[in-house]
């Protein structure tokens, strides 16, 4: 969901797709776009919570959909 949210919101996929690499590796090997640097005029607050719900490793991210609709900033 996240990178479907961050499509959404940028018109770009989250990582920069190379045509001379497998788009797997790039998955598993790179790091996403920090959103802003694709949308600068989106707020810290939710770049936050979209950069982390994308962070490669699992340990990093929210452990469920409860923790990261409560860090959505209102």
């Amino acid at each position: 969901m996240p990178a479907t949210v961050y499509q959404l919101l940028t018109g770009k996929f989250p990582y920069r797709f190379d045509l001379k690499r497998d788009p797997i590796d790039i998955i598993l090997n790179d790091n996403p776009v920090p959103i802003r640097d694709r949308m600068p005029e989106l707020t810290k607050d939710i770049a936050a919570v979209i950069d982390k719900a994308l962070e490669r490793n699992p340990k990093n991210r929210f452990p469920d959909a409860g923790k990261l609709l409560a860090a959505i900033p209102t």
